[in-house]
């Protein structure tokens, strides 16, 4: 009886991120590429961390002489900031940052700019899922209700600052037309933050008592969430054309003017021709 309750208690606290991830964004996977988007993220996510414990990580330690998993135990606070700061934050984010573009790919939604923000936060939940089983494997059930609080809601920000990066560095290029330098500048820019925050988050949870770390865990992970909100509603209007087309259902043949992305009718994805700009029609 223990064993089935130990079983169903490591089965809820393994699955419980995701659940929380779906029900909170509930309305959001209304719309089938979200959908797509978020299903493919967690998947490849899930691949993201399989590759990190049995191909990267091990290398790493080959090369460099460094044994990841145990400097992070380590009273060496030095050590630790190396592997924290210029491995697993850098390592991590740097392969959920391909397992999202990947993801997008999958399914061909590279002109949806918000779904790559979808998809690079289901990437965190993949990823932190597969390390909750391996937690679970080496640690028990016990460990899993904090890391499922603390541990995977930062996977989650992280990735998810990564997929601003990705959304806005996509704008700025193909919509705006700024160029390819400050494209991958702010892709960039939004990757070494992700992997910056993941390292402070390392660092603290290894390197001070379980009370400190935690607390300094939720204070980062709930500003960082604020943050994420707020970019939120700005990535969703990165989808929208700069200004009013004339716009056509493929689905049941209505068609328009404005700045909508679905069908009033039937519901079914618009497809634009010839902008309107009031600036260069003088209307």
């Amino acid at each position: 009886m223990a064993e089935n309750q130990g079983l169903l208690a490591s089965i809820l606290v393994l699955f419980a991120p995701s659940a929380v991830f779906i029900f909170c964004l509930k309305n959001v996977f209304s719309d089938s590429d979200f959908r797509k988007a978020g299903i493919a993220g967690v998947v490849f996510g899930m691949f993201a961390a399989i590759l990190v414990k049995f191909i990267v990580f091990p290398l790493i330690t080959v090369l460099f002489k460094i044994d990841i998993f145990g400097s992070l135990y380590e009273q060496n606070a030095y050590l630790k900031a190396i592997v924290c700061f210029l491995f697993v934050g850098p390592v991590e984010e740097g392969l959920k940052l391909i397992a999202t573009f990947s993801a997008i790919s999958l399914y061909s939604l590279e002109k949806r700019i918000s779904s790559f923000f979808i998809a690079s936060l289901a990437c965190g939940i993949g990823f932190s899922l597969m390390e909750n089983i391996d937690y679970l494997n080496f640690f028990g059930v016990k460990i899993l209700f904090l890391r499922s609080i603390v541990s995977t809601t930062g996977h989650l920000i992280f990735s998810g600052i990564s997929g601003i990066g990705i959304s806005f560095s996509i704008y700025f290029g193909n919509v705006l037309g700024l160029g390819f330098l400050k494209s991958i500048g702010m892709l960039f820019s939004c990757f070494f933050l992700s992997a910056f925050f993941h390292g402070i988050f390392n660092f603290s949870l290894s390197s001070f008592d379980l009370f400190i770390s935690t607390i300094l865990s939720f204070y980062i992970n709930t500003c960082l969430i604020f943050y994420l909100k707020m970019a939120w509603k700005k990535i969703q209007l990165l989808d929208l054309p700069l200004f009013p087309r004339f716009w056509f259902c493929s689905g049941c043949g209505l068609a328009g003017i404005g700045k909508e992305l679905y069908c009033i009718t039937c519901g079914d994805s618009l497809k634009y021709s010839i902008e309107v700009n009031p600036q260069k029609n003088h209307l």
